[in-house]
């Protein structure tokens, strides 16, 4: 095993700004997934995005501090090291059991078949300090018959065995339907420990390319563990399903193949690649929601929120999402660039780098808002933190100035459902959306633990305004679920006051 020292002293004791700064950042020379973490401000709060970046044979480690949008480079570096090696197998997590989530681990590709572990650990104080860097512990696991592009895309961490240390799971690809997940443990002295082939969970018929670059990890059941994970499985013709798998700290258990959300038809999983994060986007203090950007072609984009009942995702605010714009937008200037960070005490926010080209990026703020009536949406706004030029910079606000934002309800191509009042002391009014127009309607009204309070069928039809009587319900949050003849569903939030 080796191991590498690295520092910055003087750099990040520089002066902090929210103004564009000279910089050297070309996104397509970085790792394909940017990770999150403390790793500007290591007291405890995930505040930092970081990624890896290649300049000529060598590999720096860039962190942006959340709280200003600057970002620093280089704040540490190791020669004669690729990331055409590494691609997207970059997690982040508490690799050394300090106590707080600072650490960066990567697969590294060391041939055809053969690949290691390498961990980077950071040390030193907070930010404000003397000083702080990063501990390279390199070859930490290897193996020479282990082939990572069979795991490319499905690559994760989490608390999957309940201890202090963060482990490290892939989904690997065996072929003709042939799937497991494979966990490595991490623990005292780092060392990930490889938890053997056969995985803990295998399964025949289940083919692991078909949730590449959609795989995320939470807390979905809501035990208080970051221990779980879910991916969006393409089924082909638009029919996408959220799948499950919940640890029991020695093996994970799959919750099925029906998922814990479906789109019959009409949701094509591909135009979420490389787009989906996991984060507390109600802020209800539990990390089990997730958020995909989609796109919609044409500049249009939305950001869709599943948020976990414990035992199933409901889509609240439906395809419109918690933002929206109608152009200007191109998804794929985000792909990879999307990290959770905090606002107050919650990982509601999350962060993007819009790459603009010719060295050019903007930071782009998504902040979760928690009304205390009607349903939760994000606020947009940006800042530039890394420019080549002030000329450069006047061309980029003129091209944002093209991004065609709204936080309206409407469809593209449909009206939404509506219920109103909300908050409602008694009375609750249902106005179908266009899928539920004709034929039957099922209603369900849940509470926020997915328990079923009460259930109606209506005639679907586009005029009328149903009515339901829930005063006899406790006052809180409730969600009401509404299923097609074809099997598509929306799902709502509702204030019982």
């Amino acid at each position: 095993m080796k191991k590498y020292f690295l520092s910055v002293t003087a750099l990040l004791l520089a002066g902090l700004s929210t103004q564009a700064q000279v910089c050297t950042t070309d996104l397509t020379q970085t790792t394909s997934k940017m990770v999150y973490g403390a790793f500007w401000d290591n007291t405890g709060g995930m505040d930092s995005p970081a990624y890896l970046r290649q300049e000529g044979s060598t590999v720096y480690i860039d962190v942006i501090d959340h709280t200003t949008g600057r970002l620093y480079e280089g704040v540490g570096s190791i020669s004669n090291y690729y990331l055409s090696n590494v691609e997207d197998r970059i997690v982040s997590g508490d690799f050394d059991g300090d106590g707080v989530r600072d650490d960066i681990a990567v697969l590294y590709q060391t041939g055809s078949s053969s690949c290691r572990i390498d961990v980077f650990t950071r040390w030193g104080g907070t930010s404000s300090g003397s000083g702080y860097g990063f501990d390279y512990h390199l070859n930490e696991w290897s193996s020479s018959g282990y082939n990572p592009d069979n795991v490319n895309g499905r690559f994760v961490s989490g608390l999957f065995d309940n201890d202090i240390y963060y482990d490290i799971a892939a989904f690997y690809d065996y072929g003709g339907g042939q799937t497991r997940i494979h966990v490595w443990k991490c623990g005292y002295g780092i060392n990930p420990s490889y938890q053997g082939s056969t995985g803990w969970w295998s399964t025949y018929g289940y083919t692991a390319g078909q949730i590449t670059d959609r795989v995320v990890t939470g807390d979905f059941d809501r035990d208080g563990k970051w221990n779980d994970i879910a991916a969006f499985y393409d089924y082909g013709s638009g029919q996408t399903r959220i799948h499950v798998w919940e640890s029991n700290n020695s093996s994970f258990v799959y919750q099925g193949g029906t998922g814990w959300y479906t789109f019959p038809y009409g949701y094509d999983a591909y135009k979420i690649s490389k787009r989906v994060v996991a984060g507390d986007f109600d802020r209800d203090g539990k990390n089990d929601d997730i958020c995909a950007f989609y796109d919609y072609g044409g500049g249009a984009t939305r950001a869709h929120v599943w948020e976990s009942t414990g035992s199933s995702f409901a889509y609240p605010n439906g395809n419109t999402g918690y933002w929206m714009v109608t152009s200007g937008y191109s998804a794929s200037s985000i792909n990879g660039k999307i990290a959770l960070v905090p606002q107050g005490s919650k990982l509601s926010d999350l962060v993007v780098l819009y790459n603009y080209g010719s060295n050019t990026t903007r930071y782009h703020h998504f902040e979760a808002q928690n009304p205390l009536s009607g349903n939760e949406y994000f606020t947009y706004s940006h800042v530039f933190f890394c420019t080549k030029s002030a000329e450069q910079q006047s061309n980029e606000l003129t091209s944002d100035e093209n991004i065609n934002e709204t936080l309206s309800t409407n469809e593209f191509n449909s009206r939404p459902t509506k219920l109103y009042p909300n908050p409602t002391a008694g009375e609750l009014n249902i106005v179908f959306s266009d899928k539920f127009t004709t034929g039957k309607v099922d209603m369900q009204l849940m509470d926020m633990s997915g328990k079923l309070i009460l259930s109606q069928q209506f005639a679907g039809n586009e005029t009328a305004n149903i009515q339901i009587d829930i005063s006899a319900i406790p006052q809180g949050m409730y969600m009401v679920r509404l299923i097609n003849e074809n099997g598509e569903q929306e799902v709502l939030k509702i204030t019982k006051k």
